[in-house]
């Protein structure tokens, strides 16, 4: 098994389900994959170049992030401080003293979620640009951009090969 491949098989299923429940951003990601161009040879060029375009289509960056920020794979995270630090506080004060050593709990599903963040909406699959207020939280270390990169290219991936067949996702009728 290859670290991550869990957390990213997620993100791609909860992506998809998405994507069936919003038929109307599913028509318009389709409409945008299917303007890319398909490769015609898998070679070391060609799969870079599909990549780049994949990373660069603005519409599935944000249904990615969106899908990420609604229904993120690691859903908290527990970080010990490595120095004495504060933490500032959202409507301002003096923010909370950490002590070097103390375990931080990071809500990152709640933090996603919360209304006084992202507003009325924000347990909606909307994929407005907040500006873009996107809260990645997946990992405050460097590979971050890395992960949700990765991602977004495996659901990018993922949703072309569906998305460039006549089929639509759906969810299941009752």
């Amino acid at each position: 098994m290859f670290a991550g491949s869990d957390t990213t098989s997620l993100a791609v299923t909860w992506t998809l389900f998405l994507l069936a429940k919003y038929p109307q951003i599913q028509d318009q990601l389709r409409a945008e994959l299917r303007a890319l161009p398909r490769p015609d040879n898998l070679d070391d060029e060609a799969v870079l170049a599909h990549y780049q375009e994949l990373a660069a289509a603005p519409l599935l960056d944000k249904v990615c992030r969106e899908s990420l920020r609604i229904v993120p794979p690691v859903h908290s995270s527990i970080r010990v401080a490595t120095q004495d630090d504060v933490l500032p506080e959202s409507k301002g004060g003096e923010g909370i003293y950490i002590r070097k050593g103390t375990m931080v709990h990071v809500p990152i599903e709640g933090m996603n979620l919360d209304r006084e963040i992202w507003g009325e909406d924000a347990w909606k699959f909307v994929y407005v640009d907040f500006g873009y207020l996107y809260l990645t939280l997946i990992s405050p270390r460097p590979r971050e951009k890395l992960t949700t990169r990765c991602c977004t290219v495996r659901i990018g991936g993922t949703t072309f090969q569906r998305q460039s067949n006549p089929y639509q996702v759906s969810t299941p009728t009752r």
